[in-house]
């Protein structure tokens, strides 16, 4: 009994020391992100519209310490707003925000350098073609 209790103990200890380094390994990319620029383009219908900051009258992403992130975004005017939630990882300079929407999920991959986030997206889709480039800074 004292030996399986202290096999217990070891193993939550083990586990705890993993998730704090995992935690403090990412804890480069917690905060908010804002964008700085967009750029491609998105085609619906036969119709190609430009991708510019102008479009947008904000785009952010916070990632949190608990691995949970959140995407905000509207249109500039009265423009569509977007929140959605997800979770997140880091390896390498590569981040994996995992979201799901309409019983769809959905895992992009975003490079981080010092600070910044560039993510790419070319897909087509029901008549929609998208092929972009977003960059997000962190906030200070």
């Amino acid at each position: 009994m004292k030996k399986t209790l202290a096999l217990s103990i070891v193993a939550v200890l083990l586990f705890a020391c993993m998730f704090s380094l995992v935690a403090c390994n990412n804890s480069k990319i917690v905060g908010v992100y804002e964008m700085t620029d967009i750029s491609g383009s998105m085609t619906y219908n036969g119709t190609t519209t430009r991708l510019t900051r102008d479009l947008y009258e904000y785009y952010t992403i916070e990632f949190k310490k608990d691995g949970t992130a959140i995407v905000k975004a509207k249109g500039s005017g009265a423009g569509q707003y977007i929140e959605n939630k997800g979770t997140w990882t880091e390896e390498d300079g590569v981040i994996k925000l995992k979201s799901s929407q309409g019983g769809l999920t959905v895992v992009e991959e975003m490079k981080w350098d010092n600070g910044v986030i560039t993510y790419s997206n070319r897909q087509s889709a029901n008549g929609v073609s998208v092929n972009m480039t977003i960059v997000l800074a962190k906030k200070a």
